[in-house]
């Protein structure tokens, strides 16, 4: 090869290197010398992947048509296609113990950005999906939460402490507005525990008993009410009464909730982070709108008060929304308040209201 070639995607095991130039897989002395073609094909080529015991090379090659992942030997010998994807965004990122091929691609998905994980074996049949879910989401939440490495760095690393069980950031947040002020003892996102649930069905079921005491039977028109006319005026009163109730409940939420440095609490940004998601998902269970069963994990998690409005990033004003719901809250007459972590007061235009606490959705 000539100096200054565009080498890419180098795998290295024992004293071997393999990487891609010119449209091939090619082979090399790690000690430096005269680098050999695997390849052949004049196809663009990708992702080249040593095996552990350094006798294969698992890429991406488009040598048939269509990018896929492929196989060769690295003594020699036919390529043999494992895959039959046809997906340009397939990627190989290593191998598993057993001998097989490590990759993620969005093959069969309607979204690119659903990239799920396969092992394939040697023998061209038609792979494994690992349980895994879609790995790229687990890497963008991971991003989001400040890791530094890289998107396609995080992927093959998410992949892989999934398939051996020890997945963690190996890097801390780099947004410190979520550590803990120094007089307030820290709590972690991870822990609501059933002391909580009990904390929020008291408080659920005080304020059912606040709202049930009010009276009936309003003039469409009251003192307060911003909508005007066109909303009833027992809304606006249970929302009053709403207000009044979390009022009340906002120094004790103060110590429930994370502290951060700015005096504030909560994340410091729109994004619910990867860990606080995982809380109020395992608070929430299900979608908070009354009788909805939809699972948290098919839900978005929704900011009860808008973040541009002053809502922060915080479990306390986060809940887990179905798609239609979600929609339904931001529709005209419709008012939602979070009185307390994963305590909702949903209103209705006419009037009618309903609470729901997490032990409601069981």
């Amino acid at each position: 090869m000539t100096d200054g070639a565009y080498l890419r995607f180098p795998s290295v095991r024992g004293d071997v290197v393999a990487f891609v130039a010119e449209d091939d897989v090619w082979l090399a002395p790690v000690s430096g010398g005269r680098a050999w073609r695997l390849t052949a094909d004049r196809a663009p080529a990708a992702s080249a992947q040593l095996s552990p015991d350094g006798s294969q090379v698992a890429f991406v090659s488009c040598r048939e048509g269509a990018p896929d992942v492929h196989v060769a030997a690295v003594d020699g010998g036919p390529v043999r296609r494992l895959s039959h994807w046809a997906s340009e965004y397939t990627k190989v990122i290593g191998w598993t113990g057993d001998g097989r091929v490590l990759a993620v691609s969005p093959a069969g998905q309607p979204f690119r950005s659903r990239t799920w994980a396969y092992a394939l074996g040697l023998d061209g049949g038609p792979g494994e999906r690992l349980p895994y879910g879609p790995v790229n989401a687990i890497a963008a939440g991971l991003k989001s939460d400040g890791d530094r490495r890289g998107a396609g760095q995080l992927r093959a690393d998410v992949f892989l402490a999934l398939l051996s069980g020890t997945l963690t950031t190996s890097e801390p947040p780099a947004d410190s507005t979520c550590q803990p002020a120094t007089e307030v003892p820290a709590r972690r996102q991870r822990d609501w525990t059933g002391a909580d649930d009990a904390v929020a069905d008291v408080i659920a079921e005080a304020a059912r008993d606040e709202l049930t005491g009010l009276p009936t039977g309003l003039p469409r028109d009251i003192p307060g009410d911003p909508h005007g006319r066109h909303h009833d005026g027992l809304a606006v009163l249970i929302t009053q009464a709403g207000e009044r109730i979390a009022d009340s409940l906002t120094e004790l939420k103060g110590r429930w909730c994370t502290p951060s440095t700015d005096g504030g609490h909560g994340h410091a940004g729109y994004r619910v982070p990867a860990e606080m998601r995982r809380l109020v998902e395992y608070r929430d269970r299900r979608c908070c709108f009354p009788h909805c069963r939809r699972h948290v994990r098919r839900c978005d998690a929704d900011h009860s008060v808008p973040y541009q409005r002053g809502g922060p990033t915080c479990p306390c004003n986060v809940s887990m929304l179905c798609r239609r719901h979600h929609r339904l809250k931001q529709t005209r007459g419709w008012r939602l308040q979070q009185l307390w972590p994963g305590v909702l007061l949903w209103i209705a235009p006419t009037g009618h209201w309903r609470i729901t606490a997490p032990a409601d959705r069981e």
